[in-house]
């Protein structure tokens, strides 16, 4: 409805403004949007094929794949439907946007970051932990805790081997790592002396970690290659994320595991940390918008 309200004076002479007014039938809900691939922060070159798939759901209208649309903040309109590929992104930082509409034109939406790096550059890949089964700690004992507020690396009481787990990692097998390494968000203030170890799981493609198994965080196979944090700087500002609260090159390790025959783009890898001291991290489970983030620099 084009709802119209119109003012006149003594003169005869009027005023107008409108609005519009949907008026939906009795009981209708707007619907769900859901982006399923790729993952969020994936990174491509211009011109590789990028498969996008999602779903809409409404409790009112039921599967409505085909009223779905895409666009990007950078290329307007990309495609529609539940499943399209295309190969014509531009080159930058795309915010990938779905949107479900339903009969009653109420709608919902869904987004992700998909970069998109020029040809025979260096790409950029940063990946965030995603799950709360992906950040966890495991006690001497093997119990497996998932669901801390934070990552104690490691000192909790007793010392403790805490791992990390990050999705969708777009990397091809065999690529030349330039560069990697996790930033950390300090969760607490903390100084007291502290070395830690990194090593990776190796594994063409970690599970994420499982409480009901003991031991499934040390019991994993680690990768040759590993990186000492010896003297871990003092972490002195609850919330800070900069240097001090970031490792060294972790480059060795990535390249360890993408150059595993059957490693797959898009597969997953497991970061294990061991040592002594204390500096916590923010976990997921406190906050998703602070966990732990993995970038990785690479060419092919």
């Amino acid at each position: 409805h084009l709802i119209t309200v119109t003012a006149t004076d003594s003169g005869s002479l009027t005023g107008t403004d409108s609005i519009t007014v949907i008026v939906n039938p009795p009981g209708n809900t707007a619907p769900t949007a859901t982006i399923t691939a790729p993952a969020n922060n994936t990174s491509v070159t211009v011109g590789d094929n990028i498969t996008f798939t999602g779903t809409g759901t409404d409790p009112e209208d039921g599967d409505m794949t085909a009223s779905l649309a895409w666009s990007s903040d950078l290329d307007g309109s990309i495609g529609s439907g539940g499943n399209f590929s295309i190969n014509s992104l531009s080159v930058g930082t795309h915010l990938i946007t779905v949107t479900a509409t339903d009969s009653g034109s109420l709608t919902g939406t869904d987004s992700i970051t998909v970069i998109v790096n020029p040809s025979g550059g260096t790409s950029t890949l940063v990946l965030p932990i995603n799950l709360g089964t992906d950040d966890v700690e495991e006690r001497p004992s093997g119990q497996v805790i998932i669901g801390s507020a934070d990552l104690d690396m490691v000192l909790s009481g007793v010392e403790q081997t805490v791992g990390m787990r990050f999705n969708g990692v777009a990397i091809p097998q065999g690529s030349t790592i330039t560069g990697a390494y996790i930033q950390f968000t300090a969760a607490h203030t903390r100084s007291l002396a502290t070395s830690l170890t990194l090593e990776g799981e190796d594994t063409d493609d970690a599970l994420t970690f499982d409480r009901n198994v003991n031991g499934d965080v040390s019991g994993r196979p680690r990768t040759l290659a590993s990186v000492s944090w010896p003297s871990v700087p003092a972490w002195t500002g609850i919330g800070d994320a900069g240097l001090d609260q970031r490792t060294p090159d972790l480059s060795t390790i990535v390249q360890e595991i993408v150059d595993r025959t059957n490693w797959v783009s898009n597969n997953s890898l497991v970061f294990i940390v061991t040592g002594s001291g204390k500096r916590e991290g923010v976990s997921f489970e406190s906050n998703p918008a602070a966990v732990p983030v993995l970038h990785v620099e690479f060419s092919q």
